[in-house]
């Protein structure tokens, strides 16, 4: 089986690049600021990243709104019990992870990992929807349905936890 690539626009592409990165950032950044820092921190990041600005020859890549949206789902996110180990202190962000699984080599970047005693979490956030299948406001809960994972995500994951496997044995991965 293959996976489905979805093709967009160059304008879009753009815009769906930014956002991912953006999330990222939140992702990697607002968990070590207390909770009433991080909406200003967003604001921050957004300025750095050139997110409200318009170019000479193309309009601003997010509004204000937009970007609160974005804040919100990250928050929604980091506020979910079963993610706390992923968002706590001493939870890694953005960790490098590289070596071989079943002789392919193997590179890639964790979004978040937490070390626990008895076991490793890991956890990569996609963010890549096109813009004309993006839901226009954050779900109530994490229980409304949600898409099918694509295969490759799928694939990526599984040689994530494979390496987490070689590093931690004696750990649930």
């Amino acid at each position: 089986m293959r996976d489905q690539t979805i093709p967009f626009g160059t304008a879009s592409r753009k815009q769906a690049l930014l956002r991912g990165q953006f999330v990222h950032r939140l992702f990697e950044i607002l968990p070590d600021l207390p909770a009433a820092d991080r909406w200003a921190a967003t604001g921050r990041i957004a300025d750095n990243m050139g997110l409200e600005r318009a170019d000479f020859d193309s309009p601003a890549a997010f509004t204000a709104a937009q970007i609160k949206v974005l804040f919100e789902q990250v928050e929604a996110v980091m506020d979910l019990a079963e993610l706390a180990p992923l968002f706590a202190k001493g939870a890694l962000a953005e960790a490098d992870i590289t070596g071989l699984v079943s002789g392919l080599t193997v590179q890639g970047q964790i979004d978040r990992m937490a070390i626990l005693e008895d076991k490793i979490i890991i956890a990569d956030f996609k963010t890549g929807l096109p813009p004309d299948s993006a839901p226009d406001s954050t779900p109530d809960s994490a229980s409304d349905a949600s898409p099918e994972i694509p295969a490759a995500y799928l694939r990526q994951m599984a040689l994530y936890g494979a390496l987490a496997e070689q590093i931690y044995p004696d750990k649930v991965i």
